[in-house]
């Protein structure tokens, strides 16, 4: 990846972090002091929704250092990746316009993650031992 995109990637991971984990945890504070319940929740609803578009060019950079080593294993990471994000952004946006319901929405958000979480499965056991990527 040229310079620009790894810039570009990781803002987009960093704005997506922030959508998906601190302003949900603000809010929800503020709705149990207040009466905010329906805001809160549908705000979350929408940055879940605007941080699962954000994702999609960290999923391809994952696919892309997997295809470093193994090109055809790293373009289906990318596949699976950018497909499991859209299949979450697309039973956000059908939930929050009330075409699903919440109980019909959560095979489709199970399916995302776990289509997710093949990509950054396969980019940590290709990556486990690489001494230039830092291990926890």
């Amino acid at each position: 990846m040229k310079a620009r995109n790894n810039s570009i990637t990781g803002w987009t991971a960093i704005a997506a972090g922030i959508a998906t984990l601190s302003l949900p945890f603000g809010l929800a504070v503020l709705s149990a002091i207040g009466s905010l319940d329906n805001i809160v929740g549908a705000l979350g609803d929408v940055l879940g929704a605007i941080a699962t578009l954000l994702i999609i060019p960290v999923l391809i950079a994952a696919g892309g250092i997997v295809m470093a080593k193994h090109k055809a294993l790293g373009i289906s990471a990318q596949v699976l990746g950018v497909i499991g994000a859209l299949i979450d952004f697309t039973q956000y946006v059908l939930f929050i316009g009330g075409i699903i319901t919440y109980e019909q929405s959560l095979p489709w958000n199970s399916t995302a993650r776990g289509l997710i979480g093949i990509v950054v499965l396969t980019y940590g056991l290709l990556n486990r031992k690489d001494p230039q990527l830092k291990r926890l």
